[in-house]
Order: C-alpha cells, then structure tokens, then sequence
C-alpha cells in the first residue's frame, strides 16, 4: 500500500476539534480525546493526531478489541478499559466483515470467509486470501492465534503469515481457549473431548463423552469443563482425561449454551427453549466446599444470541429486539441497553481482554461491556459524511480593468445575386412528449425462499442442496442451515455456497432441514426438505483414553478409549481388545448401546509402549475390526 499508519499513545484527555482529510476527499470531522490516535494516510505521508511524526518503531495496541467500518472501510481498534477507538486506518473489507486480533498482525474476515491481514503497527494490508471454507468461521481471539472454527466441516483455520488448516476429523461444537493458548473442543459425532495446543499442528482427545452427547465446553477458574445437557452433568477434562460427573441439578434441554467463561466461580448456562438463565455451582468438583443451589432466571421473550461473560456478568443479545441484556452472578438483571439501529444482525464479541463487546453488523456502533457491567455506546469516530457538493457554474467573463470592447473588423463589401427559388410548404407544428417519469424507488428487503432445498442422508450426516434466492435489492450475504429432528442445530454458509454436509447427526432418527437466505436488510423466509434418516455403518473406534486404574499403575500406562457407531440401537456387545504382544490376553467388556446405535466406554489397562493393539466385536453375523494404534508412553 501507498500509505502508512502508525499508533502512539498519550497520558493526557484533550478535547480538540479535528479536521482530517481522507484518501479519496472525503472528510473527517469529530470532537475526540487526544487519546484516539489515528493515523490517516494518504501518498506516502503520516498523520498523526497527537501533532507529531510517531516513528515507525510505534508499538500496537496489545488489549482491546478490533472492529471494521463498512462505509469507510476501515479497521478500527477499542481501547475496552477507556471505551475510546484509539486506532484506525483503511484496510479493504466487504460490509459485515469482522476483525480479529493477532500478536503482531489483525485479520478483516468478510462475510465470503475471505481473509485480508494487515499490520498492526502500519496498518499495511496484504493481498486477500481466499476462504479456507464455504462455512462461515466462528472467530477465537487467544495466544498462538487468531482462530477461525469451521465447526460443522470438522477443521481449525490458525491465521498466520500463511493460514494453516487443521483437521479435527468431524464436527465440534464451540471451541474454549485456556490462558495458555490451548483450544478444548467437543466432538459432536464420537464424543471425544479433544485439544490443540498452540504450537501443534494436531488435535489430540485425552477423554470423551458418550457418542451423540449434547453440551459445550465452558471454563472454571481457567480449566477446562464439558457440560453435557443429554445427562445433565459436569466434568472436568485435562490431559489425563476427564473427571468424575457433578450433576447439574437444573432442568436444561439439550440445546443450552453454556458460556465461554465462570461468572465468578458459576457456571452460566442459557436454555433457549425455555429462555432461562441458569447459574451453576461447580463446587462438587471439590469434596471439601459447600455447594450452593443453582439460580434461575427467566429472560423476556426474545431471540437471544450468547451468553458471554466477563467473569463478573453474563450479557445476551436479543436479536429480535435489539437489546443487550445483562446479570450479576446471582441472577439479578443489571441492566437492557438498546443496541443503535443498522443494517444486519448485531454480533455478540468475547474479546481478548475478557471483556464483552456487541458489533453492529455494519461497524457503526459498538457497545462496551466492561468487567464490571457498565455498559459504554462507542460510535464509529469520524465517519465521514455522505454529501456530495453539486458543480459550481463556471463564473462569468470578466473584463480586464483599463481595456475597452473592440469593434468587430469591417468586412469587404460584395454583391450577391439572389435567384428565386419556390418556398416550401410549412411544416406543422407538433407538441413535444413529456420525458418518461422515472420508476419508483423499491425499498430493498429481506432475500426470497432459497430454490429446491433437498437433503440426502448419509453415515450419521446429511447433505443439504438449494437454489439461489432472489436478493431483492440488497445482496445475499449467507445462507443460514438449521435442522430438527433427532437434534436441532444450525451452520451459516458464505453466499456462493449451494450445498452443505451436516456432521454428527444420529442414525435412524428422522431429520429435516430448512435453509433461509440473509442480506443487510436482515433473514428471509425458509424453505425445508423433506424428511430423510442417516443410516450408518457399524464401525469401532480405538484411541488412548484416561489414566490406569491404580494396582495398574506404570509408566506408558493408559486405558483403551472404545467408540460404537453405526450398530444396532439398545443392543448389547461384546468388546474384546488384542495386542501384538503375544503374551497379552483380556476377556472383554460389554456394552450397551443407546437409541442411536452408539456407544463408548474405557477399560483395558494397557502400558505395552510400542506394541500395536485394536478392539473387534461381531456385529450381523461379522467381525467388526477398530483401528490399530501404535502404543505410546504418553
């Protein structure tokens, strides 16, 4: 780029009024602290708002959160403790892209999963990347990051000089992200609760739920939990496996969100089918502490986004009616602060700095939840102003002072011989017609139904099929897939997307899906397949799972993770593992499989370090083989 942006900081709140001329003519007018330092470039030279030449060395803002202005395409960072934009500069975006925050770089996502990296220092922009994935990523900000979650395609985008795409090998639910930088995730297929530390280029899954659980990984003081709302219960997870099960003693269903993060010491918890709030005591994780009952609050009607915490209040945002909500750790509502009107649905942020910040979809406005709960209304600082000053007409001739008007020259008298010719006949007269009056202005609204929505069942997924929906005079920005029947869910595509295939789905349970498509102007009406049932293959899955029980104790010691799908629901059968140790003899274990043919357990103390073992078991009259697993120490 032809510019460049530096950033400094200063100690002192100056008001000035503030006149910056932007790239293109556009003007920027604000009355703004001399705090918000943004360099605003253009051929080269450097701006800076503090009146000096900052040098080129300038630091980046490490806290806060980054946000982008789709009229002025520009990136701008929040400083979340002054609730003050204390950077900004133009880096090319779509309209809803969304910034996240890096160590030394930030990343603008658009709506069509395009990636474009800039500097943070000089705000300098490299070429666009194009999307990983036809999904649309669930951004994480944490160390060795950013992260972009493509949960329903099963992969982990980590931004860098190159974007590295890392395969979980299945679908997940939302990923948490420990102070260390390790992301926990949820398998929502086999079950497995899995990590990747920031420096791998892996996942690995020390413990695992049921296969076809429901729930979500949260944190607790900074350790890893999985909520599991099919039992209703919680554990903790680590690297030697998971802990014993806490009941959760609230009546949730399984489609409740927990947040990312404890609100002080409780476990927040939305039901979106009852609209209640529920607030956790882990303390049954520690014996030795008392634990209190659980709190329940029942939210206002609405259609709620979230919760996300600050460690101090959970805050929600009711999309239907353009509010944040906000509760203390004891359920007591805080406070309902309207988000300002703009195109497209506002988004729910949990930034790097603990706090909570609400995007509007076009980045003119962002709220501000601090750690305390106040609440602060951040406008985009000097958006310019969309007026345009018509062409002034050219000024008239002006005479010079002391000259006088010249007389044409005299021409050379000639004589003109004129024959007479016949006059023709007058032409009428008509009446010119009036210029056609110009078509009305049609107010853009919401998309179309999407065309020939179909869906065909797979192995425990489906793939979903539609056709474009008319845009209706704003363009489509993504298509939102939703699913009921053996488990309700949902995945947002990019726009070119046509196609999609739903991970984690029960076999022979019932689904149907609905596709809806999306424009500034905001969701329009679905249109659903019929109904289809996946069907799928039975199949044994071996990986290392918890520690030994303690007379087994050794190094290298570690039980068998086992994992039925695909197998005959409410059925039993007998797991029998093998080794190529020769010696190595085990009776079994049996196993009951659930309503969807699925099952998992751990057993087998194992400590053979480079031997090879695998499980079988007959299902319909064969041997049914697990994957072979070379034995490690650990």
């Amino acid at each position: 780029m032809d510019r460049e942006c530096i950033r400094c900081r200063t100690l002192r709140h100056v008001k000035l009024g503030i006149k910056v001329r932007l790239p293109g003519g556009k003007k920027l007018r604000s009355r703004i602290p001399l705090v918000l330092v943004v360099a605003l470039c253009a051929g080269g030279a450097v701006v800076a708002l503090t009146g000096k030449t900052p040098s080129a060395g300038a630091d980046f803002v490490p806290a806060g959160h980054w946000f982008y202005d789709s009229e002025t395409q520009s990136a701008l960072h929040i400083d979340g403790s002054t609730a003050q934009i204390d950077s900004a500069g133009q880096v090319p975006g779509r309209p809803g892209s969304q910034v996240l925050q890096g160590d030394t770089s930030g990343y603008v996502v658009g709506q069509d999963g395009g990636i474009t990296m800039f500097d943070q220092s000089t705000l300098a922009a490299q070429p666009p990347q194009p999307a990983p994935d036809d999904e649309r990523g669930l951004a994480i900000e944490a160390a060795g990051g950013p992260y972009l979650a493509y949960r329903n395609a099963g992969k982990i985008a980590r931004l860098g000089g190159a974007v590295q795409l890392i395969d979980v090998e299945g679908p997940f639910g939302d990923p948490v992200a420990t102070a260390d930088g390790t992301l926990w995730l949820n398998r929502t297929d086999t079950g497995q609760l899995c990590r990747l530390r920031k420096d791998d280029s892996s996942v690995s899954c020390p413990a695992s739920a049921q296969p076809g659980d429901t729930g979500g990984m949260t944190l607790v003081g900074g350790k890893p939990v999985f909520v599991n709302t099919h039992d209703r219960t919680l554990r903790t997870v680590g690297d030697d496996g998971e802990g014993a099960a806490v009941p959760l003693d609230v009546p949730v269903s399984a489609a409740t969100r927990p947040a990312a993060a404890d609100v002080r010491g409780r476990i927040a918890l939305f039901d979106p089918e009852s609209k209640r709030l529920y607030l956790v005591d882990p303390a049954g994780f520690d014996p030795a502490k008392p634990r209190e009952r659980p709190i329940s609050a029942q939210l206002p009607p609405g259609d709620y986004d979230g919760p996300a915490s600050t460690g101090d209040v959970v805050a929600l945002v009711d999309k239907a009616g353009d509010k944040l909500l906000t509760y203390d750790h004891t359920g007591a509502a805080r406070d309902t602060k309207p988000i300002p009107p703009e195109p497209g649905t506002p988004k729910l942020v949990q930034g790097g700095d603990a706090r909570v910040y609400v995007e509007g979809d076009q980045g003119r406005h962002v709220l501000v939840l601090d750690h305390d709960g106040r609440v602060s209304d951040v406008p985009a600082a000097g958006r310019p102003a969309a007026t345009s000053t018509p062409p002034s007409p050219p000024p008239p001739e002006t005479p010079v002072v002391g000259s006088s008007p010249q007389e044409p020259p005299q021409q050379p008298e000639r004589t003109v011989v004129r024959t007479e010719r016949p006059k023709p006949a007058p032409t009428p007269k008509s009446t010119p017609k009036p210029p056609p009056a110009p078509p009305p202005t049609v107010a853009a609204s919401p998309p179309s139904a999407p065309t020939q929505v179909s869906a065909k069942a797979g192995d425990g997924s489906a793939t979903v099929s539609w056709g474009a929906a008319a845009a209706n005079g704003s363009p489509v920005t993504a298509y939102k897939v939703t699913w009921s029947g053996g488990s309700s869910g949902s995945v947002t595509m990019i726009a070119s997307a046509r196609s999609t295939t739903v991970q984690g789905l029960a076999n022979r349970k019932a689904y149907t899906f609905t596709v809806k498509a999306v424009n500034e102007v905001g969701d329009g009406p679905g249109a659903s397949s019929g109904s289809v049932t996946p069907v799928g293959t039975e199949k044994l899955t071996l990986s290392r799972g918890g520690k030994c029980d303690p007379e087994w104790d050794r190094e290298g010691c570690a039980k068998m993770r086992v994992v039925l799908s695909g197998f005959a629901p409410d059925a039993h059968y007998d797991i029998k593992p093998h080794s190529t140790d020769s010696g190595y003899s085990n009776e079994g274990h049996g196993v009951e499989t659930d309503s969807s043919g699925r099952a998992s357990f751990s057993a087998f103390d194992y400590f053979g370090v480079g031997h090879t073992v695998w499980v079988t078991t007959t299902g319909d009259g064969a041997t049914i083989t697990s994957n072979r697993l070379k034995w490690t120490g650990g």
